[in-house]
């Protein structure tokens, strides 16, 4: 994805707003916004905070392609969980689902997960 343009306003907007979008998106919606702050390396703590707080819920209800695309995400930006935020962060959540991710999920997914947590430094 290339922006042609600037556009501070929209991504402060979304970073804003983050509490909403949290609880109006479904999976893919929250991976693909994850996804395109992430390509455009535009940060936006606040949203990415929120994602952490419903880390649970969006493991549960996600498939392995969002949640893979979500690691990237994450790993990308290279946002590392609060220490502190009360609930476990989205890593902590992917790993508590490993054996289902693996037995799921396809093996492009598995790896980009994989990158993601060693770029973190998760081992």
């Amino acid at each position: 994805a290339k922006l042609q343009m600037d556009a501070p306003k929209l991504f402060s907007a979304v970073d804003q707003h983050s509490k909403w979008i949290i609880k109006e998106a479904n999976c893919q919606e929250l991976a693909n916004i994850a996804w395109a702050f992430a390509t455009l390396n535009v940060k936006a703590p606040k949203l990415f905070s929120q994602i952490e707080r419903r880390a649970g819920w969006f493991v549960f209800h996600a498939n392995t392609q969002e949640i893979a695309n979500m690691a990237w995400a994450f790993a990308t930006l290279g946002v590392l969980q609060s220490p502190s935020l009360p609930s476990p962060g989205l890593f902590a959540c992917i790993e508590k689902r490993s054996s289902w991710f693996v037995r799921c999920g396809r093996t492009q997914e598995i790896g980009n997960t994989a990158w993601a947590f060693g770029t973190l430094g998760i081992q």
